[in-house]
């Protein structure tokens, strides 16, 4: 079973300051609905640390994904993003709006992987660590996202650092993908391919990217913080996890 599964959750419900660790399935699902969550720590999870599916509109902002690197415990992706199964077109499509997230990855797994036709807006994202950091799959996610010469908006990446094994990872289906997804990512504003140099989840002090990269206000509301950094946390002296939280070295 997932850690904790929102089943068609609606934004009236307030979900603040979680931590889902070692789960053996999923850490946090979303079926549908449109709850909002903040301050989210997925530790040690043995499956997808975050999902979403079937039709999930919601808006997240500050998320820890910290996977064990204990090769003993099983382990899949950070983030895996499902429009419907039975339909990768249905409306509404899934495309939760998501800011300050920081996923610490393991050897042998992979990041984000948008598919199954869904969208998403995701901007201040740092992914380490993995084997591979994004991949998107699926025709109906492609085509519903437009081109990286002429996005439609359904699926973004801004202010986004990657350092992986392998950064993207291209034309793994039976059909070749319809455009390249390091295409996608260099079309978009503050996107770089660098090491950010992370102590645990925390930038060092003299990081580029703690200023100078704000959210766009077209697509993030007044729900988000407006912060111009990346990643879940500024520094370690200002982290929001200290003194709920637990299994954070």
């Amino acid at each position: 079973l997932n850690g904790i599964a929102f089943q068609g959750v609606g934004n009236g419900t307030v979900v603040d300051y979680v931590q889902v660790h070692r789960n053996a399935d999923d850490g946090i699902e979303f079926f549908g609905g449109t709850v909002n969550a903040k301050h989210l720590i997925l530790t040690d999870i043995e499956d997808d640390s975050l999902d979403w599916t079937q039709g999930y509109r919601g808006k997240i902002q500050y998320v820890l994904i910290a996977q064990t690197d204990d090769e003993t415990i099983d382990t899949d992706r950070g983030m895996e993003l499902d429009n419907l199964s039975g339909n990768f077109d249905a409306a509404p499509r899934s495309g939760g709006i998501l800011a300050n997230v920081t996923i610490l990855g393991k050897a042998g797994e992979l990041g984000i992987n948008p598919r199954a036709g869904t969208g998403g807006n995701f901007s201040n994202f740092i992914v380490v660590g993995s084997s591979n950091c994004i991949d998107i799959d699926g025709a109906a996610t492609f085509q519903a996202a437009g081109t990286p010469e002429n996005l439609t908006g359904v699926l973004t990446m801004e202010n986004t650092i990657v350092n992986c094994a392998n950064n993207f990872v291209e034309n793994d289906e039976d059909t070749p993908d319809p455009w390249s997804i390091q295409d996608f990512f260099d079309a978009q504003r503050g996107n770089m391919e660098m090491d950010p140099m992370l102590t645990g989840p925390f930038p060092p002090a003299d990081a580029t990217y703690l200023q100078g990269f704000p959210l766009d206000p077209m697509v993030y509301d007044d729900f988000f913080e407006d912060v111009d950094w990346i990643g879940a946390f500024r520094s370690a002296n200002s982290a929001w996890h200290y003194n709920w939280s637990e299994f954070l070295d």
